[in-house]
């Protein structure tokens, strides 16, 4: 008798402790739907879910700044010219050629080539040693160019 009155003692107080917290429970905490067993095999009411204490915020640690890449050094190819012809630039940086004449044009390099650029046309190359890079158009010998790339 004493633990049935216990029973509805507890019980008792878990519904007025729920219905004085003026929230409904949440619908994305799961309850085991199984009632609770003791070893006498009687049943006990469902557990409320035990309070949790606030998960605190983490924060990551703070990531390196790195520089965003900047903007490719323009060479335009414009009346059968490189210009500029002589780029100076530092290691890392891409050089990005553009053919705004009707003529194709190629960069050659013995480093680095193009393919035949249309006008409007693009080619670009990321210059990762330092060094001297000559440069010329395939189709016309007299057009030259070159790229200094530094430490």
């Amino acid at each position: 008798m004493k633990k049935i009155i216990s029973l509805l003692s507890l019980s008792l107080i878990a519904v007025a402790l729920m219905g004085c917290s003026g929230a409904p429970t949440p619908k994305s905490e799961a309850v085991d739907p199984k009632p609770i067993v003791d070893a006498t095999n009687e049943k006990k009411p469902d557990a409320a879910p035990a309070p949790t204490a606030p998960v605190a915020k983490t924060t990551s640690p703070a990531k390196p700044k790195v520089a965003p890449p900047s903007a490719p050094k323009l060479v335009t190819i414009s009346n059968f010219e490189f210009s500029p012809s002589q780029l100076t630039i530092n290691k890392g940086e891409t050089v990005k050629w553009v053919n705004k004449d009707s003529a194709p044009h190629t960069v050659t390099s013995d480093a680095f080539k193009s393919n035949q650029l249309q006008q409007n046309n693009f080619y670009t190359e990321t210059f990762t040693k330092p060094g001297t890079y000559p440069y010329h158009c395939t189709f016309h010998p007299s057009m030259v160019g070159s790229i200094l790339v530094k430490q």
